[in-house]
């Protein structure tokens, strides 16, 4: 599973970092912070509300045919069970009140070759209501670029590590 700053969050503003085994990840971390911010700026001049949820870690766990599993297991396991992209926020927002995923384009990651960044954008409530409808809640997204995978299954995880599995049977893409 990757993550950001060995299991711990690094604040999206870091662009400095005096350990050399965090270098990497503090650039990675400060390039996904501008893809979020470019991200929250295009959408608020479309006049929509949007708030940037802060990363902890992300990665991808796969499950194996009976459901069990973790973030590594066999090719077998792998090939029989489901992938599952896992986004840890530093929220303590209640992710099974979210009704709709959409995605942006997957873009290469400059500074992590390999990988590819997502913005995952999180809508609750009624869409039908725009004007009582919560903020949009944008997460961004960095995985290996796996051809043909499948961004259907998600599990969302908060602060208070309250997991939420999410099944996207109709995946939309932000354009």
């Amino acid at each position: 599973m990757a993550s950001l700053g060995g299991g711990g969050a690094i604040p999206p503003s870091t662009a400095f970092c005096d350990d050399p085994e965090l270098q990497p990840e503090a650039a990675v971390a400060a390039w996904m912070a501008a893809r979020l911010a470019r991200e929250l700026e295009r959408v608020r001049a479309l006049g929509q509300r949007a708030v940037g949820v802060p990363l902890r870690n992300c990665g991808l766990v796969v499950e194996d045919a009976d459901g069990g599993g973790g973030a590594r297991g066999t090719k077998k396991r792998q090939a029989e069970g489901a992938t599952i992209h896992r986004i840890e926020a530093a929220t303590a927002f209640d992710f099974a009140r979210v009704k709709h995923l959409l995605f942006s384009p997957p873009e290469p990651c400059e500074v992590k070759l390999g990988y590819v960044f997502i913005n995952v954008v999180l809508l609750i409530g009624n869409d039908a209501d725009a004007t009582g409808s919560p903020p949009a809640l944008v997460l961004p997204y960095l995985v290996e670029d796996r051809p043909g995978m499948s961004f259907a299954r998600w599990r969302l995880v908060n602060n208070k590590l309250v997991e939420t599995d999410i099944l996207v049977d109709d995946a939309d893409t932000v354009q």
